[in-house]
């Protein structure tokens, strides 16, 4: 069953939240797959004006520099804060051509405002989180919050035993996870290339479990992860419930407003690296293997990769001894200076 476009409805409040509400019907009939993300930034920005000093009915400068202040305050990406502006410059436009003044959001590049910090979990600090998530499940297996309980504690096990984006695992169609092979099949991911991932057959008992119980739930749904009958379950819910439960399981730990599902995916890169090399294992067979499982362009991305978040520099320091037919001279080079 193919899955179906769905528009999340949002209730826009502020003076301007009619105007934005106009914009994305006008966008749904032109943009259909991109709307959704495009929608949320407006809901997201048109509750900034209402709980704000802004709401004046008018989209001014100060009330764009406050909020993308405020979205940069959160450690998020320049790329992340370059999609904002192109969404809010888009809705400039669209008041512009109805005659209304407004500030337009000039074009250019965001960098984060200051570095954020790269959370690795250890191993044993994901089996701990992953045991807590099943517990509080079990806890609110009878009443409404269920499904997503259930559904959240299975996203999260694909991010650090797959390493897959958070696009990726909750673009999966129920079809594209393939209990026959024990594969996923992960369409158009971030380089534009589909690829297939293996998992185990205790991840497969896992999923075959939750397949069977949505299935009773929201029968011939089109996504594996569903939100709705239509839908799938949105990202950002999911960030909200894993930085909550993080702080709920390690209360002591200040952690819980930096976990972000890819510090998931870094963590599953360095700590298979970090495997191989305790036991020896041979970089050069098993990189390209890795490049290709995480969706990477390049082995030497995935050597840039696991540079960037690793905490250990011993498995690091033996690949690049022993890769000198795999990662290019200008790559090791740009490390060794």
């Amino acid at each position: 069953m193919k899955a179906e476009h769905y528009y999340r409805n949002y209730t826009f409040r502020s003076k301007l939240g009619a105007k934005m509400q106009e914009c994305i019907e006008s966008r749904r009939r032109t943009h259909e797959t991109a709307c959704n993300d495009y929608a949320l930034t407006l809901h997201s920005f048109d509750t900034f004006l209402l709980e704000g000093t802004f709401d004046d009915g008018l989209l001014s400068r100060e009330a764009f520099d406050a909020y993308m202040e405020q979205v940069a305050d959160r450690g998020v990406s320049g790329s992340y804060l370059q999609n904002i502006n192109s969404c809010i410059r888009y809705f400039a436009f669209f008041l512009i051509r109805q005659g209304i003044d407004c500030f337009l959001p000039p074009k250019g590049k965001f960098r984060r405002s200051s570095p954020k910090k790269t959370i690795i979990p250890t191993v044993e600090k994901l089996k701990k989180f992953a045991r807590f998530v099943d517990d509080e499940a079990t806890c609110e297996e009878k009443i409404k919050n269920w499904k997503y309980a259930v559904s959240y504690a299975v996203v999260f096990r694909l991010l650090f035993l797959l390493g897959l984006r958070i696009s990726e695992a909750l673009d999966l169609q129920r079809h594209e996870v393939r209990f026959t092979d024990c594969t996923l099949y992960i369409r158009c991911s971030k380089n534009n290339k589909n690829r297939i991932v293996a998992f185990d057959e205790g991840l497969a008992r896992l999923l075959r479990e939750y397949d069977n119980a949505m299935e009773q739930q929201i029968p011939q749904r089109p996504y594996f992860f569903p939100g709705n009958a239509k839908g799938r379950l949105w990202r950002e819910t999911f960030e909200k419930w894993l930085k909550r439960k993080w702080k709920k399981c390690f209360k002591d730990s200040c952690e819980g407003d930096l976990i972000t599902p890819h510090c998931l995916r870094h963590a599953y890169t360095v700590h298979i690296v970090d495997l191989w090399a305790s036991q020896g294992i041979d970089f050069k067979k098993m990189l390209p293997v890795l490049s290709k499982s995480l969706g990477h362009s390049s082995v030497a991305n995935t050597y840039y990769y696991y540079h960037s978040v690793s905490q250990n520099g011993q498995a690091i320091d033996r690949f690049i001894m022993e890769s000198d037919d795999v990662i290019p001279q200008e790559v090791r080079d740009a490390f060794n200076n």
